[in-house]
């Protein structure tokens, strides 16, 4: 009879430690890699965020691009700028607020006399950063922006100029 060929015993340990090494290395590039999927889903999140915050915005300025239909003022109680839509014209009897609450862009529409609660309002987007200024006549900026990510400017002109009210 043949003799056995048993492995020797430093063999076998190495075998056994590279294919624990290769596991540990596989287990080590799954974690990377799901932590750089979920950083990419968080980064693609905040970006739809500010996509539709901009985009929205916008189309709310050039949808109601009228004489003396948009006008550009300021929260007396929390400061922050807001958008005021007269709805159909300057003598509406319908007016849409876009303002900046809780955390959100927000939209309310009230009827012309009505007092404004900003509770009231459906959320737009959620941002962390709110801002607006106005230049000139018929241009404004708008800063828009997520904490630790994106900051962003838009700039949205008007052909008939916007009303500025209460702002410094």
């Amino acid at each position: 009879m043949k003799g056995s060929t048993k492995k020797p015993p430093t063999q076998l340990f190495f075998g056994l430690l590279l294919f624990v090494l290769f596991g540990v290395l596989l287990m080590t590039l799954a974690g990377s890699g799901s932590s750089s999927y979920t950083a990419l889903v968080e980064q693609k999140k905040h970006d739809d965020q500010l996509r539709i915050a901009s985009s929205y915005l916008t189309n709310k300025v050039r949808q109601n691009d009228v004489e003396d239909c948009i006008i550009v003022s300021k929260d007396s109680e929390t400061g922050h700028a807001l958008l005021k839509v007269l709805e159909n014209g300057a003598d509406a009897s319908v007016i849409t607020w876009i303002y900046y609450h809780d955390g959100y862009i927000k939209e309310a529409t009230f009827v012309d006399g009505a007092a404004f609660d900003p509770e009231l309002g459906f959320e737009i987007a959620k941002l962390d950063v709110f801002a607006l200024q106005h230049y000139e006549d018929n241009i404004i900026c708008l800063e828009l922006g997520i904490s630790g990510y994106d900051i962003r400017d838009v700039w949205i002109a008007s052909k008939t100029g916007y009303i500025e009210e209460g702002l410094q």
